[in-house]
């Protein structure tokens, strides 16, 4: 076997040897992309993933924000359909003499008496229940009635002092049972 034999194997060798590393580096070239390929999938669904929660997220917050303001709507629809509705008592009570008031007013009166037991009591009252109060009160030893001007109809008692006073306005009536009146007629709107 002479030197260009030996050279001529040599070549032969090294050809054989770069078509196996050729197809060996094809192959892993091949494996690597596919491998990029699956990490850049994994990565792209990792990330959609992400921004998906990131938005459901965003997405509640804002529910609950609209929720919230929903509510803060109807609350403030609420409050100014009460605010119509005392508004609308009020104006009834000025303008008109109502019976029903007269009777629980002069019911009021003889409980709001027993606080002032033995003592001398002004009762101030507005015209429209004057007489009523009169008519009532006429022979109670100690009651000194007047007619003044005040804020709505009724009575408010008061020893000489003003130390005792019990106000019997209709105003003072509707603030006391506002809230649970309120509850009522908001239970009647909303059926």
């Amino acid at each position: 076997m002479g030197l260009e034999d030996l050279i001529g194997r040599l070549e032969r060798d090294a050809e054989a040897r770069l078509a196996e590393l050729r197809v060996k580096t094809d192959g892993e070239v091949t494996r690597l992309l596919a491998e990029a390929r699956a990490e850049e999938g994994s990565q792209q669904r990792r990330e959609l993933t992400k921004r998906r929660e990131e938005r459901r997220a965003q997405l509640e917050r804002e529910l609950v924000d609209a929720r919230q303001r929903a509510r803060a709507a109807i609350l403030e629809a609420e409050h100014q359909l009460l605010e119509q509705i005392f508004s609308k008592a009020r104006k009834v009570m000025a303008e008109a003499a109502l019976p029903a008031w007269y009777e629980l007013l002069s019911a009021e009166l003889e409980r709001a008496l027993r606080y002032f037991e033995g003592q001398r009591v002004v009762a101030r009252c507005t015209d429209d229940v004057f007489e009523v109060v009169k008519r009532r009160f006429l022979n109670r030893p100690g009651l000194e009635l007047r007619v003044e001007r005040l804020p709505s109809s009724g009575c408010v008692l008061s020893t000489l002092d003003d130390s005792v006073r019990v106000d019997l306005t209709f105003d003072t009536r509707l603030a006391r049972i506002a809230p649970r009146l309120a509850v009522e007629l908001l239970a009647e709107v909303r059926r």
